[in-house]
């Protein structure tokens, strides 16, 4: 009996079908895609939580990888569990990034960095992702966001042959259209939040020049424990500008936020309250230009959410 099918994965476009061209089946194609595009790596559990399957299909997807000499499995630090690291060039190549660090085995906490940018993206498939640098690039430049206000790193050739420089080098998740950027922050086992404040200080300007040409930013902060998400609900707080004008009235408050809930989700059956998608824009955009106003010189976010990731969690209380 096969794995229930899985959710609509738009942002994958024709990706999967150059990984299907190797060989693959169309399912197995997909979440290699998937994969390879936002981490490298994957522990079992997410397979099957997102496929709605039992945990013999996962085994069975790793058999299939490894012995076809394109993943290893490997202890998963601190943990019970193992991941499975793809590692296969070709497979990068044909997804068009065959230069990505994802190939490369790395310390514990870039690991579970990788492995919580992979689950917020498994918890909402359909939003709209920028799973590559030039992805993400060419999404800013299309809303007439200068290129110099993104974050960057440069790096020097080991050779000393020159430098290269590289957008977004942590590769945490960016999702976002013409309406809501949401920018993801992982935390994979910080004990100090100062890694979230450094973080926000570096897309402080692009945030700012997002809502300034009317597209609301949201951060969502992903860990491993409770511990992680009460380090950074102060933070992300502190980030939200009081109002200095006169606000929206309630009604207006929650229509925005039913709104904006509704498109965050995809949920378009909720949308058709305001007439579908199109219409829910509308009607939301001259709400959330009055809400921009409101705001005095915070830091530039308009919202927040935290998540804890039980599927990788270090927390008893949540195992």
């Amino acid at each position: 009996m096969p794995a229930p099918a899985a959710a609509a994965i738009p942002h994958l476009g024709s990706r999967s079908e150059a990984i299907e061209a190797l060989g693959w089946s169309r399912r197995d194609a997909e979440w290699i895609a998937l994969v390879c595009l936002h981490s490298g790596a994957f522990v079992r559990s997410q397979f099957c939580d997102f496929h709605g399957c039992h945990r013999q299909y996962a085994l069975r997807l790793v058999r299939r990888l490894t012995e076809r000499g394109v993943a290893r499995e490997h202890p998963l630090p601190d943990s019970r569990q193992r991941f499975c690291h793809i590692l296969a060039k070709p497979l990068y190549r044909a997804l068009g990034i065959a230069n990505v660090r994802h190939r490369r085995l790395v310390s514990g906490a870039i690991l579970f960095r990788r492995l919580l940018s992979l689950d917020i993206v498994l918890k909402h498939p359909g939003l709209p992702w920028l799973p590559t640098e030039h992805d993400k690039v060419a999404y800013f430049v299309s809303l007439g966001i200068d290129p110099e206000l993104l974050p960057r790193r440069t790096y020097r050739s080991p050779r000393g042959a020159g430098t290269t420089t590289r957008h977004f080098a942590l590769k945490l998740p960016i999702a976002g259209d013409r309406v809501i950027a949401h920018f993801v922050h992982t935390d994979p086992g910080h004990e100090t939040a100062s890694a979230l404040r450094t973080w926000g200080g570096a897309h402080r300007r692009l945030w700012e020049a997002l809502r300034a040409v009317g597209v609301s930013v949201h951060v969502v902060a992903i860990g491993r424990s409770l511990a992680a998400l009460d380090r950074a609900k102060p933070v992300l707080a502190s980030w939200l500008a009081p109002s200095s004008a006169e606000p929206l009235s309630p009604d207006e408050i929650d229509q925005l936020n039913l709104i904006e809930d509704a498109l965050l989700a995809q949920d378009h059956a909720a949308l058709r309250a305001w007439g579908g998608f199109s219409q829910a824009v509308r009607v939301a955009a001259p709400l959330r230009r009055r809400a921009l106003a409101q705001r005095g010189a915070g830091f530039g976010i308009d919202g927040y959410r935290t998540h804890v990731s039980r599927r990788l969690t270090d927390d008893p209380l949540l195992g």
